[in-house]
């Protein structure tokens, strides 16, 4: 089950609770009180299924069965991060419009995947990182842990999944650019697009995060790709967690159409790098392995089938690897999976000790998620009506409503999350012009925030409609202004915010 602990009742970080993160040796003090994301498996018994229903899912879903659909993955990268991180993604993988300014050197990094959606973002806000351990210390563990991906590591199953149908092009561009990759194989596909059934997967990082380009091995694609370097996954990366769920045919035609159907931008960009980005086919999440006592059970699964009518199930429970499958579609109406993957054997070899000492060296996926977990708490939950924020929440997975209803369905998320309990922020921003839309950013447990995104009912925005604002802690431009009399706006390039107020 997707179960978090009761958190301590104490207010604030003690000493004791706060995990010191550094680069190489790294030790944490006791982490009693933090609250857990854990999933089925463990030693002994097994656990019972995460699912949100009595069955699992016989067919995956459809973008006309579904009013919710998954539009966007952001991450929160440390100060000084965004610029490496815009070339990076420009010259490989996505389009990257020009960053979006938050205010007082604030910037999103907005990248396109094929079909000009869905987006992955990139978030840099000093003033957010305000946590006792913010992104920075942990991205330098993850760079130093991933090193030059010449080995798997827990932490690696955070990660973007993307699917092209000719891998060689982008795999070269990498390797001219000198960037670490990691590579890998999977079979066991039917079709046409590939004549013996494989798959090749390109993995490198992006800011300590994984990033991932997969595509069929053609007879180009072996040529290009040799032998030395690839392997199929082993049992300790979970080779589950990697696969794609159908033959390849229908990936390649379905990618194929999106580049047939690419407007002027995306086709700018394939003119200048020689092939078009990938199209979304998965995101996956690192979990713990084991039970809990748990605060509240299932909460995401339970609110992602009522609210959003987004399925779950178990994918996959083994001692060595359990893996919770949501059933999202993209924005662009291909299956695009969110699996949160408790791999046991890759975990606990995070966990050493110094021999010498028998203290901690190393920090576990359970000490990140949670960390993260208590910082939603405790940061963005000390304000009243969801009006806080904290920097992790820049790490997320957007979800767009499309249905018709949209005060109904916020009057829902309204109820449903209040009851949960769980930190919110919630923002209000405009979109397609003058309407406005609601955005609940929402700190289930574990590492990644959900944020659900419903435009024209602004009336049940519970903060009086705040927008974002990266000059101040609370990421609140209504926040700002009553405490500095000034407008957001006025610390940024551009006049982006609705409360632009003279």
């Amino acid at each position: 089950m997707l179960t978090r602990q009761a958190t301590s009742a104490s207010g604030g970080w003690s000493t004791r609770e706060r995990v010191v993160a550094c680069v190489g040796v790294v030790a944490t003090a006791a982490l009693g009180g933090l609250a857990l994301l854990r999933l089925p498996g463990g030693a002994g018994a097994p656990a019972p299924a995460l699912v949100a229903s009595t069955a699992a899912i016989d067919a995956s879903p459809t973008k006309a069965s579904l009013q919710f659909q998954l539009y966007k993955i952001a991450l929160s990268v440390r100060e000084g991060e965004a610029h490496a991180v815009h070339d990076l993604v420009n010259d490989t993988f996505a389009h990257v419009d020009p960053n979006f300014d938050l205010g007082c050197d604030g910037v999103k990094i907005n990248g396109y995947l094929m079909s000009y959606g869905p987006q992955v973002h990139w978030v840099e806000a000093s003033i957010l990182s305000n946590d006792p351990q913010p992104i920075k210390y942990w991205q330098d563990y993850f760079e130093e842990l991933n090193g030059d991906l010449s080995s798997w590591n827990a932490f690696m199953h955070n990660k973007v999944s993307m699917f092209t149908s000719n891998v060689t092009a982008p795999y070269l561009r990498m390797v001219e650019n000198k960037i670490p990759l990691m590579l890998r194989t999977s079979d066991g596909y039917s079709g046409k697009a590939s004549p013996t059934g494989e798959l090749a997967h390109v993995l490198f990082q992006v800011a300590g995060r994984m990033y991932e380009i997969a595509g069929p091995v053609t007879a180009e694609v072996r040529s290009a790709l040799g032998t030395d370097d690839w392997a199929p996954w082993s049992d300790f990366e979970c080779p589950t967690a990697h696969m794609l769920d159908s033959n390849l045919d229908e990936y390649v035609t379905t990618y194929d159409g999106y580049v047939a159907a690419a407007n002027t931008a995306m086709q700018k960009w394939a003119a200048d790098k020689g092939y078009y980005p990938p199209m979304l086919s998965g995101v996956s999440v690192s979990a713990e392995h084991g039970a809990s006592e748990t605060l509240d059970d299932d909460d995401l699964v339970d609110d992602l089938q009522s609210i959003a009518d987004v399925h779950s199930y178990a994918e996959l429970e083994t001692d060595a690897c359990a893996i919770t499958r949501i059933e999202t579609v993209s924005a662009k109406g291909f299956r695009s999976p969110v699996r949160y993957v408790a791999n046991a054997l890759a975990n606990d070899a995070l966990a050493t000790t110094d021999p010498a000492t028998g203290e901690k060296t190393g920090l576990t996926v359970e000490d990140y998620n949670s960390y993260i977990w208590k910082t939603h708490a405790e940061i963005a939950g000390s304000y009243d009506n969801w009006a806080g924020w904290d920097h992790w929440m820049d790490q997320h997975i957007g979800l767009k409503y499309v249905g018709s209803d949209s005060c109904a369905v916020s009057h829902q998320l309204n109820a449903n999350l209040t009851a949960r309990g769980v930190a919110v922020g919630q923002r209000t921003t405009a979109d397609y012009g003058a309407e406005k839309a609601i955005h609940w950013y929402t700190g289930y447990a574990g590492s990644m925030t959900w944020e659900y995104w419903v435009t024209g009912c602004p009336s049940y925005s519970t903060d009086s409609e705040a927008d974002v604002c990266a000059c101040h802690a609370s990421n609140n431009d209504k926040i700002f202004l009553e405490e500095t009399g000034a407008n957001c706006t006025r610390f940024g390039e551009d006049k982006w915010l609705i409360h632009d107020r003279a």
